[in-house]
């Protein structure tokens, strides 16, 4: 995740969704949208995004269609599902699909600001984990390779026939 995570804002109410942004932005947020689900996927498709934050009911594909081809092909994508016609089953439907969090319309401004932080922290630790595995399995290579030429590791460095 680079210094300003980027987010892709799915919503079919031009206000709402311009009011919004600004306020993404204005937390130092880089800010795409999106007025429904079908410009969301091609958003999704060109560019990749730390967090998707999208409304459930829209015209043609809703989010929850976003949600699964989020899964599909982008995984590591972070989803906020939000919605004024809120229901028990919606909530579970959202949060089964995968998404992070789920919030009601009208918004609130503070509650926002909350939700989008705690996701985009999520991102930014399993960018984190995934990249300390990543080192941990080059150095395992490079720990492996040095044994079977028979160099032997360096004093202080365990010899290993496999790490898990």
């Amino acid at each position: 995740m680079e210094d300003h995570p980027t987010i892709l804002l799915i919503e079919d109410e031009l206000q709402l969704c311009d009011d919004l942004q600004i306020l993404l932005q204005s937390a130092g947020y880089q800010v795409t949208t999106a007025a429904d689900g079908v410009e969301g996927i091609q958003r999704i498709q060109e560019q990749s995004f730390d967090l998707v934050i999208t409304d459930l009911v829209m015209p043609g594909m809703d989010g929850f269609q976003v949600m699964d081809y989020l899964r599909v092909h982008s995984p590591e994508t972070a989803v906020v599902a939000m919605t004024g016609y809120v229901s028990a089953e919606s909530a579970i439907q959202a949060l089964r699909k995968g998404a992070y969090d789920y919030l009601a319309k009208p918004l609130d401004v503070d509650l926002v600001h909350s939700v989008v932080a705690r996701a985009l922290e999520k991102v930014r630790l399993q960018k984190d984990l995934q990249r300390s595995l990543a080192e941990l399995h080059a150095r395992e290579e490079q720990l492996l390779k040095a044994h079977n030429e028979g160099h032997p590791p360096k004093a202080g460095q365990p010899v290993v026939d496999r790490v898990l």
